[in-house]
């Protein structure tokens, strides 16, 4: 099960496929016209056409050798030792485009008490969500957030000037804004559609009281909205939803939900994946896009409605996080640079972006069992990331959810640190770092939040909100993205299938499991079968000439 093009090309048609309800094993009864699969065939061409992706051909091959030579073991961290995963799939097979879940938005708190689980008070087969030191504050359909298929993205902004937050959510056909000026009253504010067509891949990030919108959809854009006026629309009470709402969760909400118009648009590129903005320097960086090869198409947005083209790094990136690198990085060399660690499906880059027009590439790293690598997020001490392979749990590669940890200390020498398995075998989708505690959005296991208070060598999971309670298997459903960064310490969470969560997690006297794989657990690992050739700890987790000198010694050995 080497890494390959094609084997990267055939993941993403499966994913695409199995996202416009297209079975492996054949067409779906409402599918059985051809026109039909020919449409969504050549969406899936226009999405992933081999002429976006040419960049990372070659490199791709350097890493099914890593797989075919190297063989690892492991020796046990400061975690516990890890062991296979007894989860099951409970029955369940597959689900229909849209979960008919009624809102909960009655102004009353759901509670995570000591059975470990929240009754949705509102569903006809009486659904409970497993959790654990997370209490759900409200849930808003997709029907009542203007939808009629599905989720993807969210984000959330902070209105300073009337101390109220709101959430972001990305859906199919716009993106839908949420006053939760009362968490347990969350307020539709209104939802500005796509640019164009529908996609179901959307993504959102804010600079000061403006969203930046992009989408796969063709010739979609940066759609730019002023989020400064929600707080003087005027909209129907949060009781509204739950009492229109039939058992099924349908309701006229998302024929009444109000419609935004763009502030601005920017059209410089058609679609984009992915869009990252370092508020410092005030640059928004355009990744997955037709641009610069799908590499880092930066953005100049200091003023906000006018974006001018910065700079471009190519090669195809599916997400990045920039940071300007001050004295909280350990690698003072790099202080007072700003620096990009773009997550580029097989291997992370490392970027000094300071002069846009001429970006420098400082350091590569991959590890080993590498199939997507998707997305990552810095430490909150700057001297690890935490990185999602979103293939890995499929292929075999790993049992459990897996998160690769590498050691950024030195930005010339990044180093394989780790990895952390989960207690589920879920998916990693999106993760983020606030407070030294980990927040993972793990498709179907939700969100699963992880300690890092105690060192990399002792994660554990201490809470967790399960949005998908039928199954924790390797599958896309349930838990898209979440979004972690408010200070009131809301977390939001957008379900696929589902809606927007709105949770409390509770963090502040947290327990540890005593049983010895309570929690996940972390591995380090070593080529025992190779030391005799010198010290390959790090160096066979690294691409490049230091690869080709690993290959070299064995070669003459």
């Amino acid at each position: 099960d080497r890494i390959s093009t094609y084997a990267l090309e055939n993941t993403r048609r499966n994913h695409y496929l199995r996202r416009n309800n297209v079975k492996e094993d054949g067409l779906n009864k409402n599918l059985e016209d051809s026109t039909v699969l020919d449409n969504i065939i050549g969406n899936y061409n226009h999405y992933y056409g081999s002429d976006r992706h040419s960049d990372s051909a070659s490199i791709v091959e350097d890493h099914h050798h890593m797989q075919d030579t190297m063989a690892a073991t492991s020796e046990g961290g400061g975690g516990a030792p890890c062991k296979p995963s007894n989860e099951t799939d409970r029955g369940f097979q597959y689900l229909s485009p849209v979960e008919k879940l009624p809102s909960v938005t009655d102004g009353k708190s759901q509670i995570c008490g000591v059975n470990h689980k929240i009754d949705h008070p509102k569903h006809e087969n009486k659904r409970s969500y497993p959790c654990k030191n997370v209490d759900m504050e409200s849930f808003v359909s997709l029907s009542d957030l203007g939808e009629s298929y599905e989720a993807n993205d969210i984000w959330g902004w902070y209105d300073t000037e009337n101390d109220v937050e709101y959430a972001i959510i990305g859906l199919s056909s716009g993106s839908t804004f949420v006053s939760l000026e009362d968490p347990t009253q969350p307020k539709v504010m209104g939802k500005l559609n796509s640019h164009t067509s529908n996609s179901v891949w959307r993504d959102i990030k804010t600079y000061k009281n403006y969203a930046y919108i992009v989408s796969e959809a063709f010739h979609h854009g940066l759609q730019i909205f002023d989020m400064s006026q929600l707080h003087s629309l005027q909209q129907p009470s949060p009781s509204s939803y739950s009492s229109s709402s039939s058992t099924s969760g349908y309701s006229a909400m998302y024929n009444t939900v109000t419609q935004l118009e763009e502030t601005a648009h920017h059209g410089s590129f058609s679609n984009a994946h992915n869009l990252f903005i370092n508020e410092d320097s005030s640059t928004a960086y355009i990744v997955g896009s037709n641009r610069c090869s799908g590499g880092l198409y930066m953005l100049d947005i200091s003023n906000p409605l006018v974006p001018v083209y910065a700079g471009c790094h190519r090669g195809y990136t599916h997400d990045v996080q920039c940071v300007t690198y001050d004295e909280r990085g350990p690698d003072t060399s790099f202080h007072g640079k700003e620096i990009c660690f773009a997550y580029k499906e097989n291997r992370v880059e490392i970027i000094d972006v300071t002069n846009k027009r001429f970006p420098i590439l400082i350091s590569t790293f991959t590890y080993f069992g590498v199939k997507y690598t998707h997305q990552g997020w810095l430490s909150d001490d700057w001297k690890h990331i935490f990185i999602n392979d979103e293939v890995d749990e499929m292929s075999g590669i790993s049992a459990r959810t897996r998160t690769i940890i590498c050691d950024v200390s030195d930005l010339r020498k990044p180093k394989f640190a780790g990895n952390y398995y989960g207690k589920a075998s879920a998916i990693d989708h999106n993760l983020y770092v606030k407070n030294n505690f980990l927040y993972q959005a793990n498709y179907r296991s939700g969100l699963r939040i992880v300690d890092l208070n105690r060192g990399i060598g002792s994660m554990e999971e201490v809470a967790f909100f399960d949005i998908f309670p039928m199954s924790d298997s390797n599958q896309f459903n349930g838990a898209w993205s979440t979004y972690a960064f408010f200070d009131s310490g809301l977390v939001v969470v957008s379900g696929i299938e589902q809606g927007l969560y709105v949770l409390r997690p509770s963090l502040q006297n947290i327990t540890y499991d005593e049983d010895e794989d309570g929690g996940g657990c972390v591995d380090w690992m070593v080529a025992k079968n190779y030391t005799e050739y010198g010290d390959t700890r790090q160096l066979m987790w690294e691409r490049g000439n230091r690869f080709l000198s690993f290959l070299g010694k064995l070669i003459q050995g």
